[in-house]
């Protein structure tokens, strides 16, 4: 894919330009990815399960996923490209947290998940809130508990917290 960013199409193959998300980027297709591509899934992750990520579609309406459901639609819409080393992002909060010390996280089930359809390259994840908006390149917390004082006492989403990319979690496909 040109290395200029782009926004892949919504799951039912709806355009997610402009219109859409307020996003300043070209629309692109799936079949434009190419070999190490590096592609973002962002969505909310949860603060009790390590099960789901979610997606707000408008006002009433939200699609939740589990890591078998997600790999299936990118197994789905990137046939042609499973071995082209790709390093996907799953651009949402605690994505890279477990639970408990005998739990996974979302994203170590999901590269799970996609090794077994036969991809090749990374998953990164990450760990706390991750930064949007005004946040944006900042982590809130680094786990659940760390995270929950700034949104429980009215703080919200800290921006002078560790940048998100020194937040991650890179794991094998």
């Amino acid at each position: 894919m040109d290395r200029a960013d782009s926004i892949l199409p919504f799951d039912d193959c709806s355009p997610a330009g402009r219109t859409r998300t307020g996003a300043n980027r070209r629309n692109a297709n799936w079949k434009d990815i190419t070999l190490n591509d590096h592609l973002f899934v962002v969505g909310h992750g949860h603060k009790f399960s390590t099960n789901m990520i979610s997606w707000k579609l408008n006002d009433a309406e939200h699609v939740t996923w589990t890591a078998s459901e997600l790999a299936d639609r990118l197994a789905y819409n990137l046939t042609h490209a499973k071995n082209y080393n790709l390093t996907i992002h799953v651009l949402a909060c605690f994505s890279g947290n477990n639970i408990t010390f005998f739990s996974k996280s979302f994203g170590k089930k999901l590269a799970k998940k996609l090794r077994a359809r036969g991809f090749s390259g990374n998953l990164v994840c990450y760990k706390g809130g991750v930064g949007m908006l005004k946040a944006r390149g900042h982590q809130t917390g680094s786990s659940r508990i760390t995270a929950a004082p700034h949104f429980i006492f009215g703080s919200g989403a800290d921006v002078k917290g560790k940048a998100t990319n020194n937040s991650n979690i890179k794991l094998k496909i």
